[in-house]
């Protein structure tokens, strides 16, 4: 916000230094023991995970349940408001016209008074009908002078509905709208010129000459901007942090501008996220800090003569700018629109499989009900059914029989012809992952990425192993082989994920994305293959067999990688604990050893499942298990491991008499309906160490529901799924090495 290094200046202090030896390295003549004077204003807005978990408590409290954050810079609060806003990429370009207008008096009133994520918008819209600026503060605790403040936007979009004069039109822009935004409000797009000027964010308001090339967006002011004197290529960060799209796409878009400036051209980044590295003025040559959308990108394309536009690095954020930048006249370099929507669009990347004769998971689309329950019941259930638009795996759910296909279809968005319910048969094979470089001719894999879980949970969520434990070298050529199939039919030129699933020994595809994905930084940092830096040379149009990179399948490492997903459940209560098709993780650790297991235990442990060592004997080592009917035969060899190891397994009536007819010791605990003690009980009271309770989807019965929320609330370890509960039992079996640096793993000569 201030452009003011705390981390470095408080580093060179620790060191010994005092404020008055330390440059400032904004301006480069002052001395850092000085006050940031600032002629901006600067706006940061959470951003919540509330529209992935529309069923979890959405009331603010003093537990934090954001995941990130996104920040607006504007000459007033009002344009530094409205560019925060815009940049929490949630489609909401406006303050009044969102979902709270449909909203009755009642249900404002009590967004108002007690806090949530939609509280912005209940108040704006409170203000719209007519409610006073005292009444509201009264209710809400805020402060009139924002409030009025809130008022003036409110009247400025009402006269942009009811008849936009130029002067308005103008307004808004200074007050940070889009383009978009404003067209929504007057229904038309208006011909006003955009005045656009980049102001510097210099941290002494021109007290002092300043060198940092850090811009944010203005209007019709006096234009700040300094042309790069080299070739500039503009790269598009993702916004705020959220689940589906995280800091991967940072660690892309800082070894993007790295490339470039490698390559001698001038990286351009434009992000609005405060948190990450990409935002720190000295990574790229030229910082714009504005929200990735398609004003601010083609500005910043024009304002510093840049010849292409990046859009690969930016996650899904990035991506759905293309038709937008390219119907501008803005060059895409690297993937262009064309590959992208090939691989987007449905028919199209039907089409690319079947000239190249790769198989799909068979499916079709329905645009009702009864012609999805016709579809599901041709394929065979279980079936994977999602909107059609849906991204990141937002809506996708296994559903396995009819009930379950009809109470979906009661909380899923409408079923029409232009929106249809997409109904696909679910494989639960091995999951497979493979992130790629392509240039046309050759193409470049680091690694192939194999899941723990079977097929049908995101590959976001989902434990996986590098290089793979299961799959033979002719599967691995396979996939070699397609991956590159895919890539050449689609055009890419750069980064590629393609994800498959094997099942019955046939190698089937998910999906394939010509942009970065989440494990590109672990593929690089594991192999020290720079990824995102070939990609970045293949867009600008070089070939993948003059770099030092290679071409083909690399050689596997003589170390094995396991990445878990670490979740933040506790925080978001009556989120349904489950995993599935759609993404629910807030991040990730690795584990790095000599073997599988070991890499396991150590991932477990940076993970945060901690579970008795069985050879501790003064722990409590107890488990409480309840396995679904559909598992309960080949949970048997799971639950034998467990028991060998010394923990006592407490068992509900049926998983218990599955057991006591196996020969595996059990203790029989009551459910919740059969009275205390009941298995609530046992985990409130911490009386387990971990709960294995395999579940079948989100719409399980209310029992098993209660007990995963239990044991989140209750801090103890709940695996969902037999794949991970044999994971963990490997890793419980095993020991792991010492610790050793990533250096040291792969190989670099490390100094004495």
């Amino acid at each position: 916000a201030t452009g003011y290094p705390i981390a470095k200046i408080a580093t060179k202090i620790a060191l010994g230094y005092t404020l008055d030896e330390i440059e400032n390295p904004v301006t480069g003549i002052t001395k850092a023991a000085y006050e940031p004077t600032l002629d901006y204003v600067v706006v940061k807005i959470p951003r919540w995970p509330f529209d992935k978990f529309p069923r979890a408590d959405t009331r603010l409290g003093t537990q934090m349940k954001s995941t990130g954050e996104a920040m607006g810079i504007g000459r007033t609060y009002q344009a530094a408001l409205m560019k925060a806003l815009r940049g929490l990429d949630l489609g909401r370009q406006t303050l009044t016209g969102t979902s709270v207008a449909n909203w009755s008096d009642d249900e404002l009133e009590n967004a108002i008074v007690a806090p949530t994520h939609e509280r912005l918008f209940a108040s704006a819209e409170s203000l719209r009908r007519g409610r006073s600026v005292d009444s509201l503060a009264a209710a809400s605790g805020i402060d009139r002078f924002w409030l009025w403040e809130l008022q003036e936007l409110v009247e400025l979009e009402e006269r942009l509905r009811a008849q936009p004069l130029p002067l308005d039109v103008r307004r808004a822009l200074e007050c940070g709208y889009s383009r978009a935004g404003i067209a929504a409000l007057a229904g038309s797009e208006s011909n006003v010129p955009d005045g656009v000027a980049f102001r510097m964010v210099d941290t002494a308001a021109a007290e002092f000459p300043a060198r940092s090339p850090y811009y944010y967006l203005s209007r019709y002011e006096r234009d700040e901007m300094r042309k790069p004197t080299r070739e500039a290529i503009v790269v598009v960060g993702s916004g705020p942090i959220r689940i589906g799209q995280g800091i991967e796409f940072d660690y892309s878009c800082v070894h993007a501008a790295w490339a470039l400036r490698e390559a001698g051209r001038a990286a351009v980044v434009v992000n609005n996220n405060p948190e990450t590295v990409s935002t720190d003025f000295d990574i790229s040559d030229v910082l714009i800090f504005e929200p990735p959308g398609p004003d601010e990108v083609q500005a910043a394309y024009d304002a510093t003569g840049a010849t292409g536009v990046m859009l690969a690095f930016g996650g899904q954020t990035a991506i759905n700018l293309a038709a937008e930048l390219a119907r501008r006249g803005v060059r895409i370099v690297g993937s262009d629109r064309r590959s992208l929507d090939m691989a987007e669009d449905r028919a199209k990347f039907e089409a690319v499989l079947s000239r190249l004769n790769v198989a799909r998971p068979e499916g079709r689309a329905a645009t009702s009900f009864r012609q999805a329950r016709v579809i599901a019941r041709e394929l065979g259930f279980p079936v994977l059914v999602r909107p059609s638009y849906v991204l990141g795996g937002r809506g996708m759910e296994i559903v396995y029989n009819e009930g379950q296909l009809a109470s979906y279809v009661e909380t899923a968005p409408p079923i029409t012809p232009g929106a249809p319910l997409l109904v696909d048969k679910y494989l639960r094979g091995l999951e497979v992952e493979v992130d790629a470089v392509y240039d046309g001719e050759d193409i470049l894999i680091p690694g192939i990425f194999e899941h723990i879980e079977r097929a049908g949970i995101h590959s976001g969520d989902s434990i996986s192993v590098y290089p793979p434990q299961i799959i033979d070298a002719a599967m691995q050529a396979r996939i070699v082989e397609v991956t590159r199939a895919i890539a050449h039919e689609l055009e890419t030129r750069g980064l590629i994920n393609i994800q498959f699933v094997i099942h019955h020994g046939e190698l089937f595809i998910i999906e394939a994305n010509p942009r970065a994905s989440r494990t590109v930084p672990i593929i690089s940092k594991v192999t020290g293959v720079n990824l995102v830096a070939a990609a970045t040379r293949v867009a600008l149009g070089e070939k993948l067999r003059d770099m030092p990179y290679g071409t083909g399948l690399r050689p596997e490492m003589d170390y094995v990688v396991v990445k878990i997903p670490v979740f933040s459940f506790a925080k978001m209560r009556g989120v349904e604990t489950i995993l599935g098709p759609e993404m629910k993780s807030t991040g990730e650790v690795l584990g790095i050893d000599a073997t599988f297991a070991g890499a396991l235990r150590k991932g477990f442990i940076a993970a945060g499942i901690r579970v008795p060592d069985p050879a501790d004997p003064a722990a409590s080592r107890r488990i409480l298990v309840s396995i679904a009917d559909e598992e309960k035969s080949e949970s048997v060899p799971l639950l034998r491991r467990y028991a060998e190891l010394g923990y006592t397994l407490l068992a509900t009536a049926g998983t218990f008499r599955l057991l006591s007819e196996n020969g595996i010791p059990a203790e029989r605990i009551n459910k919740i309906a059969e009275g205390s003690p009941h298995v609530l009980d046992a985990i409130v009271a911490r009386s387990v160490e971990l709960v294995i309770n395999d579940a079948r989807g989100p719409r399980e019965i209310q029992e098993g529901y209660r007990i995963r929320r239990a044991a989140v609330e209750a801090s103890v370890a709940c695996l969902t799924s037999l794949d991970t509960a044999y994971a963990l039992v490997q890793a419980l079996e095993s020991s792991a090495g010492p610790p050793r640096s990533l250096q040291n793993y792969r190989g670099a000569v490390i100094a004495p």
